[in-house]
């Protein structure tokens, strides 16, 4: 009955509408430091890149290690030194941390495009042969709703993912979130990664990264014993070291690396 009332005295929020930058941005302002930003044309660099995976593989240049969907360092080598963008890191890191390499051999995994014993599936072997959009897209929503690879796998600050008794929830209930959060952006301008955040959370696209919220997973330290439970960090930062990780790993590993961003 208040409530009514109080409509008439409080005016409502202001509706939130997410924008961007037209320009591209040459630096940020984080705390009390500004940081040069490096740019990197996605849309181009990620067609080229997908393509050289899918040539390279089908010729057997490159192919799986045993255990899960990554290259062999031979492989991350060769594929990394071919990317469109010359700004390689092999040689300076783990080849399982090449972040497009991985992003790459994933994606193509996931949207059956390549296989570990059949090579180039028929649809990889149509799209390298035609290039056509719509081959793309329906690999990207294979990927996006059917791919069983966990991207949280990628986040060493995360902790706890092999706790005894954790459940994690689909990686795709996650991906599709984020990838509908994206559809809803604004086209051709710079968007904030903490305000993407936001629109996530206002437009209730928000995800669990564990079924029925945090319990096992955490960064920093924990402490945990004989039922009792120490937050390892307010609300808002478990959410960003957490959530907010995961969707960074979404969008530069693999939305980025393939062009999509």
């Amino acid at each position: 009955e208040v409530m009514p009332l109080l409509a008439r005295l409080v005016p409502p929020p202001d509706r939130f509408e997410l924008t961007g930058l037209e320009e591209t941005p040459h630096a940020v302002k984080l705390d009390a430091g500004t940081y040069e930003l490096d740019t990197i044309e996605t849309e181009t660099a990620g067609r080229h890149d997908l393509l050289l995976f899918l040539t390279l593989f089908q010729q057997g240049e490159i192919r799986l290690a045993v255990g899960g969907p990554k290259l062999t360092p031979k492989g991350v080598e060769l594929l990394s030194r071919g990317l469109l963008d010359s700004r390689s890191t092999v040689g300076q890191v783990h080849p399982y941390d090449e972040i497009r390499a991985q992003g790459l051999t994933v994606f193509a995994v996931d949207a059956d495009l390549a296989d570990r014993y059949r090579g180039l599936t028929d649809l990889g072997q149509a799209y390298l042969a035609t290039e056509n959009p719509d081959i793309l897209f329906d690999a990207f929503v294979q990927w996006s709703e059917e791919g069983t690879f966990d991207e949280l796998s990628r986040i060493s600050a995360i902790k706890g993912v092999r706790s005894k008794g954790l459940k994690l929830t689909p990686p795709a209930e996650r991906r599709e979130r984020i990838v509908e959060a994206l559809s809803w952006c604004p086209t051709g301008v710079w968007i904030s990664v903490f305000e993407f955040y936001r629109a996530l959370k206002v437009w209730h696209l928000d995800f669990d990264l564990e079924v029925g919220g945090l319990e096992r997973l955490y960064v920093g330290h924990q402490y945990r014993g004989r039922g009792y439970y120490e937050p390892w960090a307010d609300r808002e930062a478990m959410w960003m070291l957490t959530n907010g990780l995961y969707v960074n790993a979404v969008l530069w590993e693999y939305l980025a690396t393939i062009g999509a961003l």
